[in-house]
């Protein structure tokens, strides 16, 4: 006689077998729901609906409480079409909240790589620019990145996954009196380039400038009233010099124009600071700082509407009516180079890295002859002195983290160059100790880990002669692009 538990195995499968409403597992298809009538689900579910009886907003709530950790929204998109379709589709939403840690290990996969510039001296002779993936997960981008330096002599400024560029074509281009400048995003942009309207004749610099773009997300909780109102907006600022004042200029996408020329106030920039690499801005507590520079401004005087021209027009000697004077449009700033003397300014470029930690802590990275070092924390928000105290700009108050002998790496004239703000690390060229070596490499190294690799050699020029620029997507590009999958 068979064992009761066997011949009740045997009629409960022969029911289920017989049973209309049952789920079915295939491979290769999505879970799918049957309705009372014996039909499938609602039409609205479509073909990636996976069963569940909870709606896309019920599923968003629970990604964003989740945000914290790339690693659990990766997971929640491969587990169902519908997950996946959420997460690409609404990554804006879902990262709205506050930044992932630095022990997140796909922040490191933000970073992409570096462009790279070697200007000539040849006058119609354009510069050669070049892109330079950091890992093989940015070679699926590289297309998209290498068009992108196809079109341009120069890469100005990097933030936030955008890119300015320098569309004139000739190698003097920066002594030219007109700037035509161009912006994208290469990774969530479609590889097409916002072209900006030209600055010529007055309008234009005279002379070399500094370059840097500001998002919606630097600008949400810092003004309040004069937020974007798209996630998708951005300004370009240009800081150079002019006779007597230090100038700014500031392009609105939203309004799709420039600005008038802002006198930076309590500030000024010397004339050999903006001479040779395009130096790098880096926004934090609502201050715009440019370290190679030493000049910080206040972002929310910088998003101050401009004045009003004023109706009132003056009549000459000779009874001609002449145009009434233009409106005095002003940007607050602070001269750092006053407060830290002992910070020389090639000092600052070559062998100093000021930037913003992936956690939003300021981050500091020294190097000289022999280590390099590292400091962050100690500074939170609203301890800064209202965000304009030269010594924390600075990073002078920072603490020291950890120090790394250039003996034991195997290097040597170590030279910093970029720090990637969301992944946490930083890019330095080098020589090496070995004997048979006597090429300058670029290496990329982790703040939090403090592995370091080479990604290039000079075997196509001396990378110390070179421009780079590194270019790094968000966490909204990473998870969006999760859908194309």
């Amino acid at each position: 006689m068979a064992p009761p538990r066997r011949g009740a195995h045997r009629r409960s499968a022969a029911a289920a077998a017989e049973s209309p409403r049952r789920l079915s597992v295939r491979r290769g298809e999505p879970f799918k729901r049957e309705a009372r009538d014996g039909s499938t689900a609602a039409a609205g579910a479509g073909e990636d609906d996976d069963g569940l009886p909870l709606s896309d907003e019920a599923l968003l709530l629970v990604f964003s409480a989740l945000s914290a950790a790339s690693t659990d929204l990766v997971r929640c998109a491969a587990t169902c079409r519908r997950w996946r379709r959420l997460v690409s589709a609404d990554a804006a939403f879902i990262c709205r909240r506050a930044p992932p840690p630095r022990a997140d290990p796909f922040i490191r996969t933000l970073a992409l790589g570096l462009f790279l510039t070697r200007c000539t001296n040849h006058r119609a002779a354009p510069a050669l620019l070049w892109f330079v993936p950091l890992s093989a997960a940015a070679s699926r981008h590289q297309p998209a990145l290498a068009a992108v330096a196809d079109g341009a002599s120069r890469v100005l400024a990097s933030r936030g996954g955008r890119i300015v560029l320098d569309l004139r074509r000739r190698a003097n281009s920066r002594t030219t009196h007109a700037v035509r400048l161009g912006v994208c995003d290469p990774v969530m942009g479609g590889g097409g380039v916002d072209v900006l309207p030209p600055l010529r004749g007055k309008d234009s610099p005279t002379g070399p400038f500094a370059c840097t773009v500001i998002t919606a997300a630097d600008e949400h909780g810092t003004v309040t009233g004069s937020q974007s109102e798209h996630a998708s907006s951005y300004r370009v600022l240009l800081l150079y010099n002019r006779r007597s004042f230090t100038a700014l200029r500031c392009y609105s996408s939203d309004a799709g124009s420039w600005g008038p020329e802002a006198q930076v106030v309590g500030a000024r920039i010397g004339r050999s600071q903006l001479r040779g690499e395009a130096p790098a801005a880096v926004v934090h507590h609502g201050v715009v700082l440019w370290p190679g520079l030493a000049v910080a401004l206040r972002l929310d005087s910088l998003l101050q509407p401009a004045p009003a021209v004023p109706p009132a027009a003056k009549k000459s000697s000779a009874g001609k009516t002449l145009p009434p004077p233009p409106p005095r449009y002003t940007v607050a700033g602070v001269s750092l180079a006053v407060r830290q003397r002992h910070w020389g300014m090639a000092t600052m470029t070559m062998n100093r890295l000021l930037g913003v930690m992936p956690d939003g802590e300021l981050l500091r990275v020294e190097a000289d002859y022999e280590t390099i070092r590292a400091y962050w924390g100690g500074l939170k928000g609203g301890d800064d002195g209202g965000g304009m105290d030269g010594g924390c700009l600075l990073g002078e108050a920072l603490q020291w983290k950890w120090t790394m002998k250039q003996a034991l790496m195997g290097v040597h004239a170590v030279r910093l160059r970029w720090l990637f703000e969301k992944s946490g690390l930083f890019i330095f060229t080098a020589k090496s100790n070995a004997s048979d070596d006597h090429d300058t490499h670029v290496y990329t190294m982790d703040v939090e880990t403090k592995r370091f690799g080479r990604v290039a050699t000079g075997g196509g020029g001396d990378p110390l002669l070179m421009e780079m620029c590194g270019y790094e997507m968000d966490r909204v590009a990473l998870l969006a692009s999760l859908g194309g999958q």
